[in-house]
């Protein structure tokens, strides 16, 4: 979700609530999350594409599991929450990505 892209707006205009953008998770940091209604949207930046594991691997299943994600949630993410690109992906088992 790039600052110019018009997503955002699109989805405020869908009636989007709880809209929280930006998440300091490399790579993901242009990570949107929002609720329209009961349905939690996610919005992934193209680096989901280019990337084995990004901001998408850690919030999915809080999302998956019915949890709200807070401003406060993704701040503590901060913690750990640069994926260091090692050769041999061993997230989530033995990876300190996201914790």
């Amino acid at each position: 979700m790039d600052p110019d892209d018009v997503t955002r707006q699109g989805l405020v205009d869908a009636g989007a609530k709880d809209l929280l953008y930006g998440a300091p998770i490399l790579p993901g940091a242009m990570t949107l999350l929002a609720k329209i209604g009961p349905v939690q949207v996610m919005g992934v930046p193209a680096c989901a594409l280019y990337y084995k594991t990004t901001s998408f691997d850690l919030l999915l299943p809080r999302l998956l599991a019915g949890l709200a994600v807070t401003r406060e949630d993704l701040a503590r993410m901060g913690h750990g929450a640069f994926c260091i690109d090692c050769k041999v992906c061993t997230f989530p088992q033995k990876c300190p990505f996201g914790k």
